[in-house]
């Protein structure tokens, strides 16, 4: 997510205007601290004009990896 909004330009506290969500709750989720809802995977998404499941596909290579090292 981090790199497809400076991709943007976007600062997160765009972001976070543009989503309604806290710019310290999408750092979180930026910085895998905290996993986003539905909800709000969504209103980032659009906010990014990226599909939800590009986020998906991302989180399943990072999951996969993981479970690589156990």
């Amino acid at each position: 997510m981090g790199r497809l909004r400076q991709e943007r330009d976007l600062s997160l506290e765009e972001l976070a205007r543009q989503t309604g969500l806290s710019g310290s709750y999408l750092m979180d989720v930026e910085d895998c601290r905290e996993m986003p809802t539905v909800g709000a995977l969504l209103q980032i998404s659009r906010a990014l004009c990226v599909d939800a499941d590009s986020f998906l596909k991302q989180s399943e290579g990072k999951e996969h990896k993981r479970r690589k090292k156990e």
